[in-house]
């Protein structure tokens, strides 16, 4: 039952590039998105954060991560301006074998052989993935979306390595900050994405259709909401089989939702990415 939480909840992260890469089509900044959608979601977080009193550690990585999930929605929104989403959807989800090397380098947590194969697949998918920005085969058009690759690679995984980290931390009832104060990290999560949506906003004024906006912020909301909850359910299974098992199925969503709702079928090098990507969360199961 833990894998069919963890892969509903891969399907329901999915919806998050969905909502974003809609909005992009009507000119909708992602800014407004998250300014509709965060508080929502914070809002969700508030009763067990009320419940349960964080201290100050868990609030400051919150924030860290609300920075760089921030910083990675505004880097998805630039990236969708040089290739297809399902690239950069799959850079993102393939940031977990950064985790892995985090956790060997920090924590001990020696590596296996199929670790190391993931590692090795999922550089050589993200590296395939950039050639589907091409256009016209021109190298400035190659570079800002391998660019855009490379760093959201590197800011999920750095949100991954800082909920880890949270993990490996004794609560005061014998737990771990992350299972006794997940809320709280969440919600601080969620607050920082908001405001720094909302800053952005006062230096730099949009407009756009409101019901529009509140369309595709509601799927946004729902993508993140419902993939943390069904996450949580499975989280009594082994890691290496919930995140693997949601990776790949947040994946293959985001292939199919970027298929039906926008035709943007893979190229060659679309497939081989997939197929590397694929073989990463495979080899890392074992």
């Amino acid at each position: 039952m833990s894998a069919i939480y963890a892969a509903l909840s891969g399907i329901a992260f999915a919806l998050i590039p969905v909502g974003i890469r809609g909005a992009a089509a009507r000119n909708i900044e992602p800014r407004l998105l998250l300014l509709a959608s965060m508080p929502l979601c914070a809002l969700v977080m508030l009763p067990g954060a009320i419940v349960r009193p964080a201290p100050a550690t868990v609030w400051l990585a919150g924030a860290c991560n609300g920075l760089e999930q921030f910083g990675a929605i505004l880097v998805m929104r630039w990236g969708l301006r040089h290739g297809p989403m399902a690239p950069l959807w799959s850079a993102q989800m393939l940031s977990f074998v950064l985790v892995v090397l985090w956790g060997w380098w920090w924590l001990g947590e020696t590596p296996g052989v199929g670790h190391w194969i993931a590692i090795c697949a999922a550089l050589a998918s993200v590296t395939v993935a950039a050639g589907s920005g091409r256009s016209g085969g021109t190298t400035s058009r190659i570079a800002p979306f391998a660019v855009a690759l490379a760093t959201l690679w590197l800011l999920n995984g750095a949100t991954n390595a800082t909920f880890k980290f949270l993990s490996t931390l004794p609560a005061p009832d014998g737990s771990d900050l992350m299972s006794a104060y997940g809320d709280t990290a969440l919600m601080a999560m969620y607050l920082t994405i908001a405001a720094g949506a909302a800053i952005d906003l006062a230096l730099r004024p949009v407009r756009a259709h409101p019901g529009v906006t509140a369309l595709f912020a509601a799927v946004v909301a729902a993508g993140s909401l419902a993939g943390l909850m069904l996450l949580r359910l499975s989280l009594n299974a082994p890691a290496a089989t919930v995140f693997t098992v949601n990776t790949a199925a947040s994946l293959l969503a985001a292939g199919l939702f970027s298929w039906l709702f926008w035709r943007e079928c893979p190229t060659r090098s679309g497939w081989i990415s997939l197929v590397c990507a694929m073989a990463a969360v495979a080899a890392a199961a074992c």
